[in-house]
């Protein structure tokens, strides 16, 4: 489950899994919903409103991103 945080860049989430998707949370104010696959260091910045989202690929469980 996502869980928004605060960060200078927009929101930061945490996320289990390969893949997250953002719609930038805003409904008519938002982006169109994309699917961001997470880098090698766990970690994918959407490209149209800034959320960072991690997610701790080694085991699989959710982690905070700094």
């Amino acid at each position: 489950m996502l869980k928004p945080e605060n960060n200078a860049g927009g929101q930061s989430h945490t996320h289990s899994g390969k893949r997250v998707s953002c719609d930038g949370g805003g409904g008519a104010l938002g982006h169109p919903k994309i699917w961001l696959i997470f880098g090698d260091d766990g970690t994918v910045t959407c490209p149209y409103c800034s959320n960072d989202f991690a997610s701790d690929v080694s085991s699989n469980s959710a982690s905070h991103t700094s």
